[in-house]
C-alpha cells in the first residue's frame, strides 16, 4: 500500500471541499428557473420607454430571467398583508435581498428607473453618472418583480436581465452580447442573487410560524395606531 504524501492528502481534501461547494450550490438553486431567450411580443420590458430610449436601434439584447416560486405559507405575514392591500413591501424586500439597502442609487451601478408595487426596475451596465439619459456600449435593465396569487398558493419571484449595446450603429443577428462562459456565470450568479433576495421575503427557521405571525400582527396594529 502506498502512503500519500500531505501535500497530496491536503490536495485531495480541496478538490473534495470545491466539489462540496459546487454540489451544495446547484442543490441550494434548484428551484430557480432560467428563461431565455424573452420573446419581444410578451415581454413588457421590450415595450418600456427605458429599452426604447437606451437601445433606440434596437440592437440584439442578450435576454433571459431568473424564476422562483415560493408558497405563500413561507412568506412573512406582514409582506403578504402588505401585498394583498396593494402595497409595494413584498418586492422591495426581495430587492433589499439582494443589495441589502434601498435606494434610488445602488452601489454606483443601479438607477432605479420605476418603482411599482409588484415591480422595480434598474438600469445597470455602468455608473449611474455615465451617460444618465443616453445610450451607452455596455448597458442593461434589469427587472424585479414579485407577484402574490392568493388563489393558487404562492408568490412567482422574478429577475429579468436586458443587456445590449445601445450606442452600436448595428448589431449582426448572429453575434452575441456575451460569450457563452460569460452568460453561464451570470444565470448562475441570478440564481444565487434569487436564493438570498428571497430568504429576506421568507419566515424565519428559528422561530415558530405561529410565533412569527402574532409579532407580525402586532407591528400591523402599532403602526395603524401612529398613523391615527
Amino acid at each position: 500500500m502506498i502512503n500519500s504524501s500531505w501535500p497530496s492528502r491536503f490536495l485531495q481534501l480541496g478538490v473534495v471541499g470545491a466539489g462540496t461547494s459546487v454540489a451544495a450550490f446547484f442543490v441550494g438553486t434548484k428551484h430557480c428557473e432560467i428563461v431565455e431567450p424573452l420573446d419581444p411580443e410578451s415581454e413588457a420590458l421590450f415595450k418600456s420607454p427605458w429599452y426604447r430610449l437606451y437601445n433606440p436601434r434596437n440592437n440584439k439584447p442578450m435576454s433571459d430571467a431568473c424564476v422562483r416560486r415560493v408558497p405563500l405559507r413561507l412568506l412573512r405575514y406582514d409582506l403578504l398583508v402588505d401585498a394583498k392591500n396593494g402595497g409595494s413591501k413584498l418586492v422591495e424586500a426581495f430587492a433589499q435581498g439582494c443589495f441589502g439597502s434601498s435606494s434610488t442609487i445602488v452601489a454606483n451601478h443601479f438607477l432605479v428607473l420605476r418603482h411599482t408595487p409588484t415591480s422595480i426596475l434598474v438600469r445597470c451596465g455602468a455608473s449611474p453618472f455615465d451617460s444618465p439619459s443616453s445610450p451607452r456600449p455596455s448597458d442593461g435593465l434589469f427587472e424585479f418583480s414579485a407577484v402574490t396569487d392568493f388563489d393558487k398558493g404562492y408568490a412567482e419571484f422574478r429577475m429579468t436581465s436586458l443587456f445590449y449595446d445601445g450606442q452600436a450603429d448595428e448589431w449582426p443577428e448572429d453575434k452575441e452580447v456575451m460569450g457563452a462562459g460569460m452568460k453561464w456565470l451570470h444565470q448562475q450568479y441570478a440564481k444565487l442573487w434569487m436564493e438570498n433576495a428571497v430568504r429576506n421575503c421568507r419566515m424565519s427557521k428559528f422561530r415558530s410560524h405561529r410565533s412569527q405571525i402574532e409579532m407580525a400582527k402586532e407591528k400591523i396594529a402599532k403602526e395603524k395606531e401612529e398613523e391615527k
